[in-house]
């Protein structure tokens, strides 16, 4: 029922901030490969996990672009009509996160809950991207833009101690 984080993510471990692995969906990279080894396009591949969407990456079908839709890639009325349909014939809750982007509002999530709601689903998840100092899944590797140097986050607000450039939440 949870359509896939994104299509590559980095995956930093709680325990060690400098361990970080990336991942890329398999799937998708066998999709890539059989339409012309589109996998071994490094240009393709960077937007891909600058992203993790491949939505707006010119050069990959459609037909693939339709099947590898990520949970950032949804509304969150998406995801709560998703919860909806999934929990139909079950007594108690669902389990399933309505991903919300780090832009996210407090209007854009209550209305998600009201969505809930009034369709009466049994519960509902939210989580909005970088809500937390450290996540285990990230879309983006939390470097400064301008000088590569890892943010820092600090009452609410992503910023660069080298550089000076920052990033604050609403």
């Amino acid at each position: 029922m949870e359509p896939y984080f994104a299509n590559a993510y980095y995956y930093r471990a709680i325990f060690d901030n400098t361990l970080r692995l990336t991942y890329f969906n398999p799937l998708l990279v066998e999709a890539l490969r059989q339409h012309g080894n589109l996998h071994e396009n490094k240009e393709i591949m960077d937007a891909i996990i600058s992203s993790g969407s491949i939505q707006n990456i010119d050069g990959i079908p459609e037909k693939i672009k339709r099947s590898f839709v990520t949970a950032m890639d949804i509304t969150p009325n998406e995801h709560v009509l998703m919860q909806t349909a999934c929990q139909a014939g079950i007594c108690t809750s669902v389990s399933k996160t309505v991903n919300f982007p780090t832009d996210a509002t407090v209007v854009d999530i209550s209305a998600a809950f009201c969505d809930a709601w009034r369709y009466k689903c049994k519960g509902i998840t939210v989580y909005r991207d970088k809500c937390r100092e450290l996540q285990v899944l990230n879309i983006t590797t939390n470097d400064c833009p301008d000088c590569k140097t890892p943010l820092e986050k600090k009452e609410g607000c992503w910023s660069c101690s080298q550089c000076g450039f920052s990033m604050c939440s609403r």
